[in-house]
C-alpha cells in the first residue's frame, strides 16, 4: 500500500463544499419565506370567527343613537373583552392586525358618540363630521374585506 497515493486521493473537494453550502442556503430561504408567508397571510379559523362576531357585534353599535348611554356602554364593555381575548389569543402578524383594526373601529364609534353628546347642542361642523365618517368607513371596509 503507498502511503503518497492515498494522501493524494481527493475526498472531499471545493465544489462538494459549495453544494453543501448552496443547500443550507437554499433550505434556509425557503424556512424564511415559509415562515413570512405564515405570518403575514395566515389567521386561524378561531380568531377569524371570533373576529367575525366582535365585527358585527361593532356594527350593531353603528346606530348607537338609538340606545340608552347604559344599554351602549354595556355593549361597548362586551365587545372590549372579546376583543381582549382574542388579542391574546392572537399569534401571527394579520391576526395581530386585526384585533387591532377592531379596537380602532370601536374606539371610533365611541369616539363618535362622545363628540355627538358634546356636540348636541353646539353642533358639529360638516367637515369635521364627514372627516370623521369617511375614516370610520374605510376602516369597517377594510375589517369587512378582511374578515369575509
Amino acid at each position: 500500500m503507498n502511503i503518497r497515493g492515498l494522501l493524494q486521493t481527493e475526498i472531499w473537494s471545493k465544489r462538494t463544499s459549495w453544494k453543501i453550502c448552496l443547500g443550507f442556503a437554499g433550505l434556509a430561504v425557503l424556512g424564511i419565506s415559509g415562515w413570512y408567508a405564515a405570518e403575514r397571510f395566515w389567521i386561524r379559523q378561531s380568531i377569524l370567527s371570533e373576529s367575525r362576531a366582535v365585527l358585527t357585534r361593532i356594527d350593531q353599535l353603528q346606530d348607537s343613537y338609538l340606545l340608552n348611554d347604559e344599554d351602549f356602554d354595556a355593549k361597548v364593555k362586551r365587545a372590549e373583552k372579546e376583543i381582549d381575548v382574542a388579542e391574546k389569543k392572537a399569534w401571527t402578524d394579520r391576526e395581530i392586525g386585526v384585533t387591532f383594526q377592531l379596537s380602532r373601529y370601536l374606539h371610533f364609534l365611541q369616539l363618535e358618540r362622545m363628540q355627538a353628546r358634546k356636540d348636541k347642542g353646539l353642533g358639529l361642523s360638516q367637515t369635521r363630521r364627514d372627516k370623521m365618517h369617511s375614516s370610520e368607513a374605510q376602516l369597517r371596509q377594510e375589517l369587512h374585506k378582511e374578515l369575509d
